[in-house]
């Protein structure tokens, strides 16, 4: 029988889940695979459903996980709740296999909504802007290296009430950086392992967008979650 705090962690993701804008956990019941290419559902009320080529399935951190070997790619329509010009918050487990370039694990516009660069010494930059486009003026804010081979849980909340942007590492605060710019919507749909450099090569579960600025409990409830091995897709359960 779960313990009482594990109870509660579930209850708290469920309540989190029902918040998201987009939510792809990659269990195996929510992908569909036919041949090369994949369908996978959005567990949020918004039905921003992916589809793509070159993305496996494998035991992840909760459930099944995304594999992206470098070809690969997850692509959603631009739906307006995915234009997120407010508060915002974006998490997931990585386990990237390859660094050395500039690679793409999360991508829409680096200078409007978002973008995540998995950089060349393993730091993850959070990209946002007022451009509406991938053109300046945009802020790129770092939130210290990763490591290669090994899941970790990523987190990053824009919160335009107090002017900043805060970066969580396995549920722990990073980095806390002060807002330079105002965000913007684009055209361009949401990319998941491809983006405006080099494609992601490595692993991706639990994804989860929200247009909110979430609490560090909240990021910390998320991170329980999954270290516990729990998915998302049945939290609350």
């Amino acid at each position: 029988m779960a313990s009482l705090q594990e109870q509660l962690t579930r209850i708290e993701g469920g309540a989190l889940a029902a918040k998201a804008a987009l939510l792809m956990t990659f269990d195996r019941d929510t992908v569909k695979q036919q041949g090369g290419k994949v369908a996978v559902r959005d567990l949020s009320t918004n039905g921003n459903h992916g589809r793509g080529r070159g993305v496996k399935l494998k035991k992840g951190v909760a459930g099944e996980c995304a594999v992206f070997d470098g070809r690969g790619r997850i692509i959603t329509a631009n739906d307006a709740s995915l234009q997120i010009m407010g508060d915002q918050t974006i998490a997931m487990w990585l386990r990237p296999t390859a660094l050395g370039a500039r690679r793409n694990p999360l991508n829409k516009s680096y200078g409007a909504e978002c973008t995540w660069t998995l950089e060349k010494n393993g730091s993850i930059h959070y990209y946002y802007g007022s451009a509406g486009k991938n053109s300046k003026p945009y802020q790129g804010i770092g939130s210290g290296r990763i490591p290669k081979g090994r899941w970790t849980h990523v987190a990053v909340v824009r919160d335009t009430h107090a002017g900043v942007v805060l970066w969580f590492i396995n549920g722990q605060p990073r980095r806390s950086v002060k807002m330079t710019v105002k965000p913007s919507a684009s055209k361009y749909p949401l990319l998941l392992g491809d983006g405006y450099v080099e494609p992601y090569v490595g692993d991706i579960d639990e994804v989860a967008m929200f247009p909110s600025a979430l609490s560090a409990a909240d990021i910390a409830s998320l991170y329980r979650l999954g270290k516990r091995g729990h998915s998302l897709n049945r939290a609350g359960d």
